[in-house]
């Protein structure tokens, strides 16, 4: 008997693990399309908005209202339709096929925009940049929103019980981050300077179509709604037993698993409306801190570095890295925490803390990068340039990644503190995916248009610490 359920749970391991692992790998390059179309859509708005901090801030702000749209309206469907993997194949082709179209589109209202910086650029800047915003959200509004229910829709497909809520919002938060640090790296330091903006377009609208491809005929393979089941029904059809036989073997086992799964849930942590409430204003608060706190430390390494194609390039994987591993790590525990509350404000408080070491550390930048730099180019007999990039690397790495992986942390604990049961994964992950990065929209703003302008990148320092603390 204990052989015969050794067998099949092999079998169901290992289905559990085949899916999950080719899902992962799927997302991961999903997560590299995306940044990868966010460093080329970037930069044909800069084209054709010009370069200004507010250009900057109004594109970034406009990708990230596509994200919080997309998951917002993800989360009141996924739950309620099947075929996971269909959708999401369907929605990574659609993507890559406007990601063709995208430039066509953009320069489409030039005539538009040249009209309005002529006749109110002067006299009326509010409208010019009204105009600029409008054109932003209406290019970027219909792929982000697509990108942005992806995650509810995966996390949905796997999710079970509510013992595996943190765990893969967590997983696959931090795969698709993952694969979002190598498209950050291999389009700056490799596809654009090879290829361009035009050729890498269309690399990523290839690899777009092959996700989306690859995930719709699996779906033949298996269904991620129905995997532990079909498996089952495989592992006992091999076995040879009688249906009469088999039943009674599944109502012991069933019987047992109801009272295990009764003892685990009373003994781990129980939704409550009230502290999910609080968490996704947390979240929200959360992304408005951390976007504003990466446009501030960005400035502020860019004048330490000096503006170079790569400088922005490695400090935004310095986050992606922190984020991924910080996601990774507590998605493997928090699904086992009875204090998940009291976690998440122990986090947001450490966070506010490291946000002042920051800013208070960002005073030696220049002197730490200068010191690294001519080390590495005595130690190595390295040229100029690659010991730039590499001293950029550790500096940036040492301002940034330890805030980052608290930042990724705080992610897997909101799903878990604001997702009522198993059935609503994909509700719960998209409320809170919506929220932070609604938050994100502001932060953009809030960093480019009033705290660097109004009060300098040293008191945005404070600032932000500040709301860290309150939100802890």
């Amino acid at each position: 008997m204990n052989s015969f359920f050794s067998k099949f749970q092999q079998v169901i391991d290992y289905k559990s693990s085949f899916s999950t692992n080719f899902v992962a790998s799927l997302f991961f390059f999903s997560g590299f399309v995306s940044l990868l179309y966010q460093v080329i859509w970037m930069r044909y708005l800069a084209l054709f908005f010009g370069s200004d901090v507010f250009s900057a801030a109004i594109s970034l702000s406009a990708f990230m209202g596509g994200l919080s749209l997309g998951s917002y309206i993800a989360k009141k469907i996924v739950d309620r339709i099947k075929n996971h993997l269909l959708y999401y194949g369907i929605i990574e082709i659609a993507i890559g096929l406007y990601a063709f179209f995208f430039n066509d589109f953009l320069f489409s209202f030039k005539p538009f925009l040249k009209d309005i910086y002529q006749e109110y650029y002067l006299t009326t800047p509010s409208l010019y940049q009204g105009f600029r915003i409008f054109t932003a959200a209406l290019v970027l509004i219909f792929p982000t929103a697509l990108m942005g229910a992806t995650l509810p829709l995966i996390v949905k497909g796997f999710v079970k019980t509510e013992f595996e809520l943190g765990k893969y919002a967590g997983f696959f938060y931090s795969i698709n981050t993952v694969g979002a640090l190598a498209g950050t790296l291999l389009s700056a330091f490799f596809l654009l300077p090879t290829f361009g903006l035009f050729l890498t377009t269309k690399i990523g609208v290839v690899l777009n179509i092959l996700i989306g491809v690859s995930a719709i005929i699996a779906v033949k393979s298996f269904t991620l709604d129905s995997l532990s089941n079909r498996s089952a029904t495989k592992s006992f059809t091999l076995d040879g037993l009688s249906n009469r036989v088999v039943l009674n073997m599944l109502i012991g086992v069933s019987v047992a698993k109801e009272e295990s799964t009764q003892q685990q849930k009373d003994s781990l942590y129980q939704y409550e409306e009230g502290s999910s409430r609080m968490a996704l204003l947390a979240i929200f608060f959360s992304g408005l801190a951390a976007l504003a706190l990466e446009v501030i430390l960005t400035r502020v390494l860019t004048l330490s570095f000096s503006t170079t194609v790569y400088s922005f390039p490695i400090m935004l994987s310095c986050f992606l890295f922190g984020i991924f591993f910080g996601s990774y790590i507590v998605s493997r525990t928090i699904d086992s925490r009875r204090n998940v509350v009291e976690y998440f404000g122990i986090i947001e408080v450490l966070i506010a803390f490291s946000v002042m070491l920051v800013g208070l550390l960002s005073y030696l930048v220049p002197s730490i990068f200068g010191k690294f730099l001519w080390l590495i180019i005595e130690l190595f007999q390295n040229s100029f340039s690659i010991s730039s990039v590499v001293s950029k690397f550790i500096v940036s790495g040492l301002l940034i990644t330890f805030p980052a992986i608290l930042f990724g942390a705080t992610f897997p604990i909101a799903v878990k503190i604001c997702t009522p049961n198993a059935e609503a994964a994909g509700y719960g992950t998209g409320r809170v995916y919506a929220a932070n990065t609604a938050g994100s929209i502001f932060g953009s703003l809030l960093a480019g248009f009033i705290l660097i302008p109004i009060f300098g990148s040293r008191i945005s320092f404070i600032i932000i610490s500040g709301i860290f603390l309150t939100v802890g």
